[in-house]
This record gives C-alpha cells, structure tokens and sequence, in this order.
C-alpha cells in the first residue's frame, strides 16, 4: 500500500469516517498526529476493532490481513476545541 495522508480539521464533537482496503498478506498501518487530545481513532474490519495504540496526540493501528478485506477508519474530536488532524495510512 502506497503511503496516503489527510490533513483534517474537525469540530468539537465532530466525526470523521473512511473506508480503505487492505490487502491480503501485506502489512497495512493507519496513524493519526493531532494538535489536540483528547480524541478517538477506531479502526473495524468485517465489524470487529483493531486494537488502538494509543499516546497523547497520536494513536496507530495495523494489521496483516490473512485475506483482502475492507476496513473502516473512523476519527473523532472529542476535545473542547477545533483541531487539526492528520491521518496516515500505509
């Protein structure tokens, strides 16, 4: 998987979402640096979540999927002010 990034701004409160494909046998990572904390990353494939690292500002997770499947990537600012985010994936 090529490396991907998105610079987001987000609203307290406010969510976003994405689908993405992992590809089977291939190591697959999605990262998050924010200028804000507190706030959410959730990764689900076939309904079931991938385990979060998380750290103050930044949260990561990966897998290697046994076969190709679709993930949803989720984010969301649960903090009291605007923030910037910037997700990763590769």
């Amino acid at each position: 998987m090529a490396i991907r990034y998105r610079a987001l701004s987000l609203r307290p409160g406010e969510a976003f979402r994405v689908e993405q494909t992992f590809l089977a046998g291939q190591r697959a990572r999605v990262g998050v640096a924010a200028g804000v904390d507190p706030f959410i990353l959730s990764v689900t494939s076939d309904g079931r979540p991938l385990p979060c690292r998380t750290a103050p500002v930044a949260r990561s997770a990966a897998e290697t999927p046994a076969w190709t499947t679709r993930v949803t990537i989720g984010l969301k600012n649960t903090g009291a002010k605007p923030g910037k985010f910037y997700l990763v994936m590769h």
